[in-house]
């Protein structure tokens, strides 16, 4: 390896690891303090900061003659209602002192005071446990409660949900409803009445016709084909075949003139390629010297070279 590329790895190792502590120093976690701005004792001004956790722990670095760092007056004094932390200059306990954690509590996210610990509630300054009735339980934050499934609260306490005659819990299992085929009739189910020739619909709820016949009121009629017709894609009506198009009640078939096909959807028609729409006909279309079709084929452009003048392609 030659010098300027073993200088160059150098380099980049130097930055990577600046990198990588930048990175770490600048991260707030748990336990990081937040320092307002302050005077200190020579009254300058000190701008607000954080003190990070692992600065925390290092409360003194000296050990001669028990002098206290500057951190550790930063920490005790820097601003009025900080929580003092442990003020023994060659202690590495970073545990805030002057806390005082009640019973069924813990220290909080950044252990700067404390909260109560699942399934109590805070009141005053002690933590009392979430009074839960029978048929209940902890909600997600553990701060109150909620009935278990097939119970409805009332009040403060769980009545367990009557179910009427073909019924069934909801999908949060918190109240009724009717089961399939039935539908609600005051605090009853009742069967639901399906004419002929329908079908419960997807949900259950309802009835709809069935396959090739159309509703009319509360029943369901045939649908009535005509000739060269089919039913449509929900079979509530019809559609006329391929080369046929809708007149009234009827499909005639598409008449198709000389040098035209029938379209795309096979309800009309349209020329073919070299030929335009004129009237009910299809006409041949005339190209002049120096030109040619153009894309669709239903006229034509100039080549290269010439320009389109009166109907002719003149020279540039």
């Amino acid at each position: 390896m030659n010098l300027g590329a073993y200088n160059t790895l150098k380099s980049m190792k130097i930055l990577l690891v600046t990198t990588l502590l930048a990175s770490a120093l600048g991260t707030v976690y748990a336990g990081d303090v937040w320092i307002e701005g302050y005077y200190d004792e020579n009254g300058e001004y000190v701008e607000p900061h954080y003190l990070f956790r692992t600065q925390t722990k290092q409360f003194d670095s000296k050990s001669e003659l028990g002098e206290k760092s500057d951190l550790y007056y930063e920490l005790t004094n820097a601003h009025d209602g900080y929580i003092k932390r442990n003020p023994d200059a060659r202690s590495t306990d970073s545990t805030p002192t002057g806390i005082e954690v009640p019973e069924n509590a813990r220290l909080n996210f950044f252990g700067t005071g404390w909260e109560c610990k699942r399934g109590y509630l805070r009141q005053d300054d002690v933590c009392q446990e979430v009074p839960m009735p029978e048929n209940a339980r902890l909600n997600v934050r553990g701060t109150d409660w909620l009935c278990l499934p097939g119970y409805v609260r009332q009040d403060s306490r769980c009545e367990k949900i009557q179910l009427p005659e073909n019924a069934k819990l909801n999908a949060m299992q918190n109240d009724w409803q009717c089961k399939r085929g039935f539908q609600q009739l005051g605090s009853a189910c009742v069967e639901m009445p399906i004419p002929p020739n329908a079908k419960l619909n997807f949900y259950g709820t309802n009835w709809q016709c069935k396959y090739g016949y159309r509703q009319a009121g509360e029943q369901c009629l045939e649908v009535t084909v005509p000739p060269n017709a089919k039913l449509n894609y929900l079979g509530t009506g019809w559609d006329c075949k391929f080369g046929y198009v809708q007149a009234g009640d009827a499909c005639e078939e598409v008449i198709i003139p000389e040098n035209a096909t029938l379209n795309y959807t096979g309800t009309g028609w349209q020329c073919k390629h070299g030929h335009v729409k004129l009237g009910k006909e299809c006409q041949r279309i005339d190209i002049p010297d120096n030109a040619r079709l153009n894309y669709l084929g239903n006229g034509w452009d100039c080549v290269r070279g010439f320009r389109k003048q009166a109907g002719q392609c003149v020279e540039i």
